[in-house]
């Protein structure tokens, strides 16, 4: 019995001692990890807006004004980061320059670049840039069109709801006939296709030219069918819409430095953000001075392309021989003195 006794003692002290060993031993807390809140749909960046505007012009696609609008939509997409692009419509496919400026007033249309001989149909401030043998140089056009008159000019658009960002050039407005012009007096007779601008008309009838005015689509298929027996236009429209192709000569009378207008609707330009006016104004800049610098040597590409065809024959003029075509239109700057605004014709003038 006792031994028995005994041995219960032991067994008890043997579980007492192992439960003191578990209650004494270091124990290890469970590390317990915060809960992730998880979204079963991942919420994604809100999409950037992608302004698209549209772009019309009348002029063929890789001339120099349509290789400035390339520019142009490169620079803004660039300074926009993407948030804005530009689809360029090239060859009158949304309408004729009139039409174009119209749909800008109305929104309809985003950008369009206009000749001065159009815009001076909106605003009177433009009609001086319209003057035959305004400008006797490339750096005196460059000059006026940079400076105070230029923008003055641009500033005036805003009055038929339009805004004027800038100035592009087709170079120096050059004529085409099937016989030689020298003089003014060659000019009797012939009927020439100019722009619907009276100044233009009134400048070549002067002359003894009896001048036609015709939309620029119409002019391949007037000189073809003898409509017309001339026209004048900068040398890239010469090349690239084939004039030299039905015509003998092409004479560098050089009496007009064609100023393009760069402008934009401001139905559109005013629901921009600031930042975004400014993005346009910047890339427009640019885009403009590239365009001038551009078309005189696309003039000169255009030149030598008319050369090499052997269609048609060029002749140079002589500052004396243009001297006399200024003179014998000095009835044109007497009748639009006033209408052109004295002041600013008088310090051009005084450029020379």
């Amino acid at each position: 019995m006792k031994k028995t006794v005994k041995l219960i003692s032991l067994f008890l002290c043997i579980v007492l001692a192992l439960g003191g060993l578990s209650a004494c031993g270091k124990t290890t807390e469970p590390v317990t990890k915060p809960a992730v809140e998880t979204d079963p749909i991942e919420k994604a960046a809100p999409a950037v807006e992608t302004k698209v505007f549209r772009l019309g012009h009348v002029v063929a696609d890789g001339s120099a004004p349509d290789i400035g609008d390339k520019k142009f939509a490169e620079l803004l997409e660039e300074y926009s980061g993407g948030s804005m692009k530009v689809e360029i419509y090239s060859s009158g496919t949304l309408g004729q320059n009139r039409e174009l400026m119209e749909m800008l007033q109305t929104g309809a249309l985003d950008f369009t670049h206009p000749t001065a001989s159009v815009i001076s149909g909106f605003i009177d401030e433009a009609k001086i840039l319209d003057l035959p043998y305004l400008f006797s140089s490339k750096e005196q056009a460059e000059y006026v069109l940079t400076g105070e008159i230029g923008q003055s000019i641009l500033d005036a658009l805003q009055s038929v709801n339009i805004v004027g960002l800038g100035w592009y050039s087709q170079g120096w407005r050059n004529t085409t006939a099937n016989v030689e012009i020298h003089t003014p007096a060659d000019f009797a007779g012939i009927k020439i296709r100019t722009q619907d601008n009276a100044m233009h008309l009134d400048a070549f009838n002067a002359m003894g030219a009896s001048a036609i005015p015709m939309a620029f689509s119409e002019v391949y298929s007037g000189l073809q069918q003898h409509t017309i027996d001339a026209q004048e236009n900068p040398y890239t429209n010469i090349y690239l819409n084939g004039y030299y192709e039905v015509q003998d000569y092409v004479i560098e009378t050089q009496h007009v430095y064609d100023c393009i207008g760069f402008m934009m609707s401001k139905v559109t330009f005013d629901k921009l953000t600031a930042e975004e006016q400014e993005i346009i104004r910047k890339a427009a800049a640019e885009a403009c001075a590239f365009e001038r610098e551009y078309v005189f040597e696309k003039d000169a590409e255009s030149k030598q392309a008319i050369i090499d065809s052997g269609k048609c024959a060029i002749v140079e003029l002589t500052d004396e021989e243009r001297d006399a075509f200024r003179e014998a239109i000095q009835s044109v700057y007497d009748k639009y003195a006033d209408v052109v605004g004295a002041e600013n014709l008088a310090k051009i003038m005084a450029m020379k």
